[in-house]
């Protein structure tokens, strides 16, 4: 075993509920091997099955210095939200991030964003692109598949609360993956951390949302993680069960967020308009998506914002 520092600048809480053992091992031994050596990583067995239980107390066991297993096999999940909050308790470093059971970080994840953080002292959160990784599967088919969405905002550029809020929910700008975000601990505690009402899809939106709404966010252009795409995993299940029901209510959410924290926003408000709109006329919303794009192409700029419902 490595000689570790008693005390980590970065921490890992890393949730587990149902996923293959050999992604779990992956997304471990992604953390073992950054190239930041100061962290500590906290497995949360969220009614984990037995397989992956064992895989992390073995690798808990090989690491013991740096590496903690929490929670417990079997049971009934809590979710991610309250996994997260868990773990983020049992955690002792000023800075925390994410990683889901089936994702992995590249080798210096952790140390470039802890850079950022540092040189940022203001900014609450940083977070970059993420690599949707089909080729993990080793198939032919799948090597041409992985892609990289844009950040839909300029790279390095601090995004001041709320505006960025309503760029995540209307889609302009890249709503982060878990495993690229960093965020200061302090933040964390202010906010309270993940919404558990929340239990699995918009889990992460409404934890940007409570960010965005009060502090500032920096996006990086370093992609330093990859999402691995696999049907079976908990958010392709999730979108496919309830995603328009799930959007609702955390358009509903947000509002009284807002209200909440006091925060008085007309864009933003106009935003969560527009969205249930949306929702409410699923067809208008494509025909108005389809003429924006053909006036944008003929006429840039003819359409704007007034004018048309945005979609």
């Amino acid at each position: 075993m490595d000689s570790v520092p008693v005390d980590p600048l970065v921490s890992v809480v890393l949730p587990v509920h149902d996923t293959r053992p050999e992604f779990l091992r992956d997304a471990i031994e992604s953390v073992r091997g950054q190239s930041e050596s100061q962290w500590e990583l906290v497995i949360v067995l969220d009614a984990a099955t037995p397989a992956c239980g064992s895989v992390a107390s073995e690798m808990a066991e090989r690491d013991a210095a740096r590496i903690a297993v929490i929670g417990e096999t079997g049971g009934q999940p809590r979710g991610s939200s309250a996994a997260r909050n868990l773990g983020v308790a049992h955690t002792r470093a000023p800075m925390i991030g994410f990683l889901d059971a089936d994702d992995v970080f590249e080798p210096q994840a952790l140390a470039e964003r802890r850079s950022l953080l540092e040189a940022n002292p203001d900014v609450a959160m940083v977070y970059g692109p993420t690599l949707y990784w089909h080729s993990w599967t080793g198939d032919p088919a799948d090597q041409g598949r992985d892609h990289m969405p844009g950040l839909g905002v300029e790279a390095g550029a601090v995004q001041a609360p709320p505006a960025i809020v309503s760029r995540f929910i209307e889609g302009t700008a890249a709503v982060p993956c878990p495993c690229s975000i960093l965020v200061r601990r302090w933040a964390i505690d202010a906010i309270g951390g993940f919404d558990e009402t929340f239990p699995g899809l918009y889990d992460d939106q409404a934890f940007y949302a409570r960010l965005g709404l009060c502090f500032p966010l920096l996006p990086t252009g370093q992609r330093l993680d990859r999402y691995r795409q696999h049907p079976e995993s908990m958010t392709a299940r999730a979108s496919r069960e309830r995603g328009d029901e799930a959007r609702r209510r955390f358009l509903d959410w947000l509002e009284a967020e807002m209200a909440a924290t006091g925060v008085i926003d007309a864009v933003l408000n106009e935003t969560i308009a527009r969205e249930r709109w949306k929702l409410q006329h699923p067809h208008l919303a494509r025909i108005f998506r389809i003429a924006r794009r053909a006036a944008r192409r003929l006429v840039p700029g003819v359409m704007s914002r007034s004018l048309v419902p945005r979609a």
